[in-house]
């Protein structure tokens, strides 16, 4: 018996790290219910609300109840840190805590999460530096005997090159003081980079060179910004760039223009474009269209363009009335055209301000029974594009007759498949409204009227109502509550930590349970057509009587075929990734009009 204790004790025991890697992926995973998968990113079958892509959602949201419980796991060597390091700390941001300030469009000086200079100190002096000091003291003191080492200056303890939260962060939020003073080298695995700044000032100021980040992907920036060689360096190695154009700051002649060279340099690898306009009348200037253009010409793989219409407009100054016209013919013609040489395109979003400001002289606006789209080149794509109508202030039934000319015009010429309508309410039933917006133009395209002909290419429609004056103001109300309540001197703890929950968890596409049925859901209709002699068409018509009053039935005109759209709601959800590419576009918008255009100075009202 003493021979057979003796072998037990001698016998090593099996700690968890000495298991297969297969084994530690799939305790993992079975402790988190599937939050971590087995390579330690988030397992998007379990996921329950679709989260845009590039929009920053804070490590303890993304993990949720078990942030902690995997923070404690990867704390306990470096192989697990290593292991979860890429999930525990993907995103990082130096200029707020939570989208919450951006939500609600809090003025500068009213702001509560967005002290960027505190961020930046709390991450860079007291947790890395004092890190990164501490473990280079105990590295060299463990290998002070090696002269290559000892006060070597560059020296970088293992802490520092490979476990420090910063070697695992994919998404970074910034300002333009992290590109002036080299914070971006502080992140090897950089993919995604939004910095949420005003525009440099300096075209020729001395800089962090983007091009230097190996992995950068994604860069939202300020056409200001992105004008300095620097910056615009990075361009050719884009998948997505989102552009905000503040045309009181940019210098007509000059700025975009080294934004477009930049494109001119070589191939891009470019797939996604978001453009952000202050200004009504933006894709009318020649200087916007030929950004456009050569960005067609160079990124061979480009599948998506966004136009978008900020809400707030800036500081006025004297330079947004001189930038020049295009004056070569029809700025919308020539608009749709250039996009027409894409033969990758796959989704096109624009506000419908923007498409009405530019000019058609293809379109006749006054005759309501003639629909012309003549264009010089049609599309030519082997598919068929989504197009994403954007009205943040829909109050009629239906379009007005230009309105409908031009994008009917726009549907055609592009050759749309899907038909996407994003409106804000601003009268009761709203939701009524815009699905007889879609309804009657799919009808007015589908039926021939004059010379024009017919187009039956839109095959599935959809509406979501994503603003609303009650829903926002409610949501509002809701979140100064809990910013109230926070501000009590006797809450719990655990009271304090599930409004901090509540409060982070705001983001631009979410919504409150005490919201309206409607408000941010998407609502899909499958459309088919069917053929029916016309005369058949118009007795459909209970409340129009003509045929029988007026003896039609024997005119041969009547018995020749139209086609009649059928519009019915989809009977199976619909989850395909390009729903949610407006939120994603949208979140940038929001966050870039919050951080990055400037705003008017307060009144003193607001400090009283």
């Amino acid at each position: 018996m003493d021979c057979l204790a003796s072998e037990a004790k001698s016998k090593p025991t099996a700690g968890f790290l000495d298991l297969p890697e297969e084994i530690i992926y799939e305790i993992i995973t079975w402790l988190t219910k599937r939050v971590v998968n087995t390579r330690g990113k988030a397992d998007p079958a379990t996921e329950e609300n679709d989260t845009p892509d590039y929009v920053f959602v804070p490590n303890q949201v993304r993990i949720g109840e078990y942030y902690k419980d995997v923070l404690s796991l990867s704390s306990t060597c470096s192989y697990l840190r290593v292991l979860l390091g890429p999930f525990l700390f993907e995103s990082t941001s130096l200029v707020r805590k939570n989208q919450l300030d951006a939500v609600l469009c809090n003025p500068k000086p009213l702001e509560v999460y967005s002290d960027s200079k505190r961020y930046h100190r709390e991450y860079f002096k007291e947790i890395l530096g004092t890190n990164f000091s501490e473990c280079s003291k105990a590295d060299l003191a463990r290998d002070s005997f090696k002269i290559t080492v000892n006060g070597d200056e560059s020296f970088q303890s293992k802490f520092q090159k490979s476990v420090s939260m910063n070697n695992f962060v994919e998404y970074l939020e910034c300002n333009n003081a992290s590109l002036k003073n080299h914070d971006l080298s502080c992140f090897p695995k950089l993919r995604n980079l939004k910095i949420l700044d005003s525009g440099l000032c300096d075209n020729n100021e001395e800089i962090y060179l983007l091009s230097k980040i190996p992995s950068l992907e994604y860069l939202a920036v300020t056409a200001t910004t992105l004008k300095n060689s620097s910056v615009n360096s990075c361009v050719p190695r884009l998948k997505r760039l989102d552009l905000l154009c503040d045309f009181n700051e940019l210098n007509p002649g000059c700025d975009l223009k080294e934004i477009t060279a930049s494109f001119n340099r070589e191939n891009c690898d470019l797939q996604e474009l978001n453009v952000f306009v202050n200004f009504t009348y933006a894709l009318t200037y020649s200087e916007v269209l030929e950004l456009v253009q050569t960005v067609v010409k160079q990124c061979k793989e480009l599948k998506s363009i966004t136009f978008r219409l900020t809400r707030r407009r800036g500081v006025s100054s004297e330079q947004g009335t001189t930038w020049r016209i295009f004056d070569l013919g029809s700025s919308g013609a020539y608009f749709i055209d250039t996009l027409n040489l894409c033969q990758n395109l796959r989704f096109f979003s624009v506000d419908l301000q923007l498409l009405e400001a530019m000019d058609y002289s293809n379109i006749l606006d006054l005759n309501y029974q003639v629909r012309e789209a003549r264009t010089s080149s049609y599309s030519t794509r082997p598919h068929k594009i989504s197009f994403t109508l954007i009205d943040p202030s829909l109050s009629t039934p239906k379009f007005v007759v230009r309105s409908r000319n031009i994008v009917s015009y726009v549907v055609q010429a592009l050759q749309v498949g899907d038909l996407h309508f994003h409106y804000g309410e601003v009268v009761e039933q709203c939701h009524l409204q815009s699905l007889n917006v879609v309804t009657n133009f799919v009808e007015f395209l589908s039926i021939p009227h004059g010379s024009s002909s017919l187009y039956d290419g839109i095959s599935r429609i959809s509406t979501e109502k994503c603003w609303s004056v009650s829903d926002d103001t409610c949501r509002r109300e809701h979140y100064h509550k809990l910013l109230s309540e926070l501000g009590e001197k006797h809450i719990t703890r655990e009271r304090r930590a599930q409004i901090q929950q509540k409060i982070s968890s705001c983001f631009a596409w979410t919504r409150i349970s005490y919201n309206s049925p409607r408000y941010r859901i998407k609502e899909f209709f499958d459309v088919h057509y069917m053929s029916m002699p016309l005369l058949n068409y118009f007795q459909s018509f209970s409340e129009h009587n003509l045929v029988r009053e007026l003896n039609l039935t024997e005119i041969p005109e009547l018995q020749s075929e139209v086609t009649i759209p059928s519009i019915k709601l989809s009977a199976t959800p619909v989850k395909e990734p390009i729903y949610s590419t407006f939120w994603s576009v949208e979140s940038s918008l929001v966050d870039m009009e919050q951080y990055s255009l400037k705003q008017k100075k307060l009144s003193r009202i607001w400090y009283d």
